[in-house]
């Protein structure tokens, strides 16, 4: 299902639902739900990549990821951000959107740190099976990414914002690349005052 970058909340019986960890259904039950659509805070017009969303039973379906962009800070200044990021959510680049080479030297090193932590859970460099396996705690950090020329797109686990956002802007920083937090009203971070232009 494409939503762009509208978000979809369900929440089960007394809210308990709003913000389970994947694969969590201990919150299943026959009182009624509720499915609240929110359009975006800012960029109405902004489309993002396609949700992750997961089955809760009973037809019903949550949409639940802590979304975070990395861009090249030389690409676009914060005024121009809005249509820029349009340009850039269409997903019209000629490559996968999954391999780290296609992307800045300062993104690629970025995104390489960034993994260890929250590896991802497609592409090349997703863990194996057997690795998840081995490891209960991984399965609840894996990250949806998508990688472009000058953008690495994450979308964390809900369960994992607060330490997602910390490490993702930690590096940033260290990296000096540029951090739009879209899950946190659209605030744009930079590495310095600078803007490009």
């Amino acid at each position: 299902m494409e939503i762009g970058t509208w978000h979809i909340e369900i929440i089960g019986p007394q809210g308990c639902c709003s913000r389970l960890p994947p694969g969590d259904t201990a919150c299943e039950s026959d009182e009624p739900w509720t499915c609240v659509l929110r359009p975006p805070r800012a960029f109405r017009h902004t489309a993002s990549p396609p949700a992750r969303s997961k089955s809760l039973g009973r037809g019903i379906l949550r949409v639940m990821t802590y979304d975070i962009l990395a861009f090249d800070p030389d690409t676009v200044t914060d005024e121009d951000f809005p249509a820029w990021w349009e340009e850039q959510s269409s997903w019209h680049e000629s490559h996968s959107y999954d391999d780290a080479a296609v992307t800045t030297p300062s993104l690629r090193t970025f995104y390489r740190e960034l993994i260890s932590v929250f590896p991802p859970m497609n592409g090349p460099d997703a863990p194996s099976n057997e690795k998840i396996d081995e490891d209960p705690d991984l399965e609840s950090r894996l990250t949806d990414y998508t990688i472009g020329t000058a953008v690495v797109y994450a979308a964390f686990a809900w369960s994992q914002d607060g330490r997602a956002r910390a490490l993702f802007t930690s590096l940033a920083s260290k990296h000096g690349v540029a951090v739009a937090l879209f899950s946190d009203d659209i605030e744009i971070l930079r590495p310095s005052t600078r803007e490009p232009g």
